[in-house]
């Protein structure tokens, strides 16, 4: 699932993201301590999310909502449905979920405040 991030004064960058729903709705991602999207969520929390909802990607959904860092979550590898959820990528990736989580240390907590579609027509 791409998070859109900003290269330049105008131009969006597309990032993939591993992400988690949440009970409530809310989406949950980690992320490392210096890495462009902390520095981008430090200037605007706004964010959005695009998820294909089809094997091949044709239909969209595009999430739009506020992102916040938060304290108050374990790391992804005390998380057991995130660890189940990514094992296999974090493993092709030569990634333990321990190796995984002290890259990947800040967790982001996405409130979702409006969804648009696009399905293939």
């Amino acid at each position: 699932m791409p998070g859109a991030n900003r290269r330049g004064p105008f131009t969006a960058v597309q990032n993939l993201v591993w992400f988690l729903w949440e009970e409530g709705g809310a989406v949950l991602v980690y992320t490392g301590a210096t890495t462009a999207k902390i520095r981008h969520l430090e200037r605007n929390l706004r964010v959005a999310l695009n998820f294909n909802t089809d094997p091949p990607g044709y239909d969209v959904v595009i999430l739009i909502g506020t992102a916040e860092v938060v304290r108050d979550v374990p790391p992804a590898d005390a998380i057991p449905a995130y660890v189940e959820k990514y094992a296999a990528g974090m493993a092709a990736i030569g990634l333990t979920p321990t190796s995984f989580s002290d890259a990947y240390d800040v967790a982001v907590r996405i409130t979702p405040e409006k969804i648009r579609g696009f399905p293939a027509g």
